[in-house]
């Protein structure tokens, strides 16, 4: 039995996930893809040739991928990890998260802007985080983060020790007035969207 998805009429297929001459050269996202006004999309990912943030121009195939920021190799027993790209409403900008785990995992969690090309990278603002236990459906994205409708904010999710488990963060978009929004006790307050 094929399901609706199969028999949608509509879909497109926008960019391969990997290509039959170069295998290694794949697209290996943690998270979700975003999508510019201008059809570009941008994702993490943490394939053999393709560590950090990707932008990838629709329907040109494996031309189209470009690796926007290298993911850093850090070295001295710490662990760097980027996630949850996304344009600011101007599509003018890039904000994600950077993860940074120590040999006795403890996490600090920084959120960061760049340019359309790569350039210009900002850290907005750096939050210590804890060793938490992260649950099954957590697994593989740790952080996620969303700009307000106005544009002048960012609203991001990071592990906390105090109440043991996810909570909300909100900053300005230069990275001052950070303010936690949530505090409830072993509550996983995760993917996150800012409506209208």
């Amino acid at each position: 039995m094929q399901s609706a998805f199969e028999h949608a009429k509509d879909r497109v297929e926008l960019t391969k996930f990997q290509y039959e001459d170069d295998p290694d050269y794949m697209t290996s996202p943690d998270g979700a893809f975003s999508i510019s006004s201008e059809q570009q999309l941008i994702c993490t990912s943490r394939g053999n040739k393709t560590t950090g943030i990707l932008s990838i121009v629709p329907y040109i195939g494996k031309a189209g991928v470009n690796i926007l920021l290298p993911m850093p190799y850090s070295g001295n027993q710490l662990e760097t990890r980027f996630e949850s790209p996304i344009f600011s409403l101007d599509g003018l900008k890039i904000a994600f998260a950077s993860i940074i785990t120590d040999a006795l995992g403890n996490r600090t969690v920084s959120i960061n802007c760049i340019n359309l090309d790569g350039s210009n990278l900002t850290e907005l603002i750096k939050v210590k985080t804890y060793i938490a236990e992260i649950s099954w459906w957590g697994y593989g994205r740790e952080v996620s983060l969303c700009w307000s409708p106005d544009g002048t904010k960012i609203l991001f999710t990071a592990l906390t020790g105090q109440n043991n488990g996810y909570h909300l963060f909100v900053i300005n978009d230069d990275g001052s007035g950070l303010n936690q929004v949530t505090q409830n006790i072993n509550a996983y307050d995760f993917d996150v969207s800012w409506g209208k």
